[in-house]
């Protein structure tokens, strides 16, 4: 892996095809929607973070691939002091409502407030997002935890 600082919050990172192989990810994959694709980006946050001083800290991170033609690809890579929502994904609908169930049994009877959460259905898969988190608001870290239990965060 080749990591390049183009200017403040914004990096290139140039990986072989022998890495992304070594993943389980071809160029063409890098991408959130498989587990492998969601290690590496996260392998790829870390290293940012560790060898640039690159944080996403809950902020808007832009990150666009461009696959090379020998196998390998290009990724550039923008941090914003844009404060993101989270994005959930989900493998069928079930694991989604059992995650919003469990999510709802720690508030002791009271429901899980949905107001800042979008659900939506893209192909066979379903993404919830929650478009800002009020301070007072936060997810709690049972409830992050049932998240990630059932899918990671992207």
């Amino acid at each position: 892996m080749r990591i390049k600082l183009i200017e403040r919050g914004v990096a290139e990172v140039v990986l072989s095809r022998f890495e992304l192989s070594a993943c389980g990810v071809e160029s063409e994959g890098v991408s959130p929607k498989s587990s492998q694709g969601r290690q590496l980006l996260y392998w790829i946050f870390d290293a940012l973070e560790g060898l640039c001083g690159l944080s996403r800290g809950g902020n808007f991170t832009f990150v666009e691939c461009r696959p090379y033609i020998n196998g390998g690809c290009r990724l550039s890579v923008g941090y914003t002091d844009q404060p993101s929502g989270r994005l959930y994904a989900f493998d069928c609908v079930d694991d989604m409502l059992d995650a919003m169930n469990n999510m709802q049994c720690i508030h002791h009877n009271e429901y899980f407030n949905t107001e800042n959460m979008n659900i939506y259905q893209i192909g066979d898969k379903f993404f919830m997002f929650f478009s800002q988190i009020p301070q007072e608001g936060k997810l709690s870290q049972h409830d992050l935890a049932i998240l990630n239990e059932y899918t990671a965060s992207i």
